[in-house]
């Protein structure tokens, strides 16, 4: 989006996209919110522990869960939307290099554990109705095997 200083109405700027500044498009957030909720449904971990990344709860092996699903939805989010690494990351409390490090640990982790494909082909089948029937075809739906 490119913005034109107006020199006679001070600090006031036109837009010369007729959008307003700084805002997120709302498909894009919207799927990022099911992004959110599909990972911690199918992870079995809370949807306010992914998006905050912050949890007291320290049995078993949660938070290591926790911080795979998390992995997992920021890599899904680069995926599926055309949002800014640091967009993506401030819907999970991260800073933008989070995003890049999840892709590249998703992609490493992806040849080494199959079982991980599985669960993101599960997330994206879980959001995918919410985010894939609205006008999209449904063979552009992606799949990890």
């Amino acid at each position: 989006m490119r913005v034109d200083r107006q020199p006679s109405q001070g600090n006031k700027t036109s837009l010369v996209d007729d959008k307003p500044p700084f805002s997120v498009d709302h498909r894009a957030r919207s799927v990022v919110d099911a992004i959110q909720w599909a990972t911690a449904k199918v992870f079995a971990v809370s949807l306010h522990d992914l998006a905050f990344g912050t949890t007291t709860l320290h049995i078993n092996d949660y938070p290591q869960q926790l911080r795979l699903a998390r992995t997992a939805a920021l890599y899904l989010c680069r995926k599926h939307t055309g949002l800014a690494a640091a967009t993506i990351a401030r819907a999970f409390n991260r800073r933008s290099p989070a995003v890049a490090y999840a892709v590249r640990s998703i992609e490493r982790l992806l040849t080494e554990e199959p079982r991980l494909g599985e669960l993101l082909s599960e997330v994206e089948r879980e959001f995918g109705p919410k985010c894939w029937d609205h006008g999209e075809d449904q063979k552009k739906r992606p799949q990890h095997e």
